[in-house]
């Protein structure tokens, strides 16, 4: 460390903390504080000189606190003053968090290097809705290939536990007939949503390359995907029932004959279930709503906000987002009859995204989130006995709801754009050391 003259009493770092002196305090405090593009909680081979980035300014109090606590006898350590920073600048490619009265600030980066961040988050909000809506059914699509695979071992296993029954009772022949024949249904249905999963995993890639290709050609894919997804719900409700009558036979037979047929009924269950909510996501994605999010979310795009909210960004923010709409869709029901029917799929779909918990996921339901505010918003309740003006208050509401929705959408996209890389971590530590 190097440090520059502030007034009598206090200096300035010219250099930021290192991985390395962030790592010390890591390990002697037993603190989960690393930053959030960290894979493990050691940085990577040949970053320890570099500068910590992606730090929370809580770290950062953290780190001063824990320096403090290392009974230096004549210097106490703070992070600086935006003014104190200013005083005294340096070339570093990240910033750093500075202390202004309650609040805290990144100082340290350039207007221009900010005019170049934020036109790369500019440029990703125009494609983000129509990637997250075709990412989300990529992810409903897998998690049905996964429940598949599990099924058919499943009910492997039954099978195979029954074989040495099979030659003195009727009933377990029977039951291993029905089997098989479920069994291959199954397999059948796994080879069609694989075809239906690449296809989707296609249109990804184009639009993650940004080739020319046209939204309606897109939104017509998905409107088949949805036809063909209603075809397989009629099989999986076969199955379902099939397994129904299997586990019948079983009635009266060894316990352990059972156990793994209930265990299949539940995956066939739980498998209808979600491709029910994979059939009505897709067919909720049109391309009107999809550009009217778009629109909305280009319009009102605010970077500074979306950086100044990452600090703050939980995921339980989306679970208090959807509280809000249910309460609002409560005290409404009987007005939006007009958009019923879509709102009560996008809440169903919510349902299914709300239980991964993970950044990814959160965007996909705050897409939902955002599309009910949309539709409640374009209802005329004026038919609800209201007035006009307080129909249009009423609209009114609901779109700045749908607004807030799309901020802590556009702050969980750029932490994501940092995470891979297409933003760098800016927030660094720097600190002031003041004689006691």
């Amino acid at each position: 460390m190097s440090w520059r003259l502030i007034n009598s009493n206090c200096e300035i770092d010219t250099d930021l903390i290192t991985c390395a002196e962030y790592q010390l305090f890591l390990e002697e405090t037993h603190s989960n504080r690393q930053p959030f593009h960290w894979e493990h909680t050691h940085f990577q081979p040949g970053m320890a000189k570099l500068p910590i980035a992606g730090i929370k300014p809580e770290d950062a109090i953290a780190f001063c606190t824990w320096l403090n606590e290392q009974k230096f006898d004549t210097f106490k350590y703070r992070l600086p003053t935006l003014t104190e920073a200013n005083q005294s600048i340096i070339t570093e490619s990240i910033g750093y968090w500075c202390k202004e009265a309650e609040n805290f600030v990144i100082g340290g980066i350039s207007q221009q290097q900010w005019q170049i961040w934020q036109g790369t988050y500019a440029h990703s909000l125009e494609f983000s809705c129509l990637q997250d809506c075709v990412d989300g059914l990529i992810f409903l699509l897998e998690s049905i290939s996964k429940l598949d695979i599990d099924l058919i071992l499943t009910i492997d296993r039954s099978q195979f536990y029954s074989q040495k029954y099979s030659l003195t009772n009727n009933r377990v022949r029977a039951r291993n007939h029905s089997l098989k024949r479920i069994r291959e249904q199954i397999r059948q249905s796994a080879r069609d949503l694989v075809q239906e999963l690449n296809r989707v995993q296609a249109f990804g890639v184009e639009i993650q390359q940004q080739l020319i290709i046209e939204q309606n050609q897109i939104f017509q894919r998905l409107r088949e995907l949805a036809a063909q997804l209603e075809r397989n719900l009629s099989f999986d409700s076969d199955v379902v029932l099939d397994l129904d009558v299997v586990r019948d036979i079983d009635i009266g037979l060894k316990e352990e004959l059972t156990t793994e047929l209930d265990l299949a009924h539940y995956l066939a269950t739980y498998r209808e279930r979600l491709l029910l909510q994979t059939r009505n996501f897709a067919s909720l994605l049109t391309g009107d709503l999809v550009s009217e999010l778009t629109k909305s979310l280009l319009n009102n795009q605010d970077f500074q906000q979306s950086v100044n909210s990452i600090a703050s960004l939980e995921l339980k923010q989306v679970t208090h987002l959807t509280r809000e709409l249910e309460q609002a869709i409560a005290l409404t029901r009987s007005q939006h009859q007009q958009r019923q029917k879509q709102i009560e799929l996008a809440m169903d779909c919510l349902k299914c995204f709300l239980v991964q918990n993970n950044h990814t996921v959160a965007r996909y339901c705050l897409l939902l989130i955002s599309a009910c505010w949309y539709w409640l918003s374009q209802i005329d309740y004026t038919n609800s006995n209201l007035s006009n003006k307080k129909s249009k208050k009423l609209q009114q509401e609901y779109y700045e709801q749908q607004e807030k929705v799309l901020k802590v959408y556009s702050a969980f996209l750029l932490l994501e754009q940092r995470k891979t890389g297409k933003i760098p971590p800016w927030e660094g530590i720097r600190l002031v050391r003041v004689k006691i």
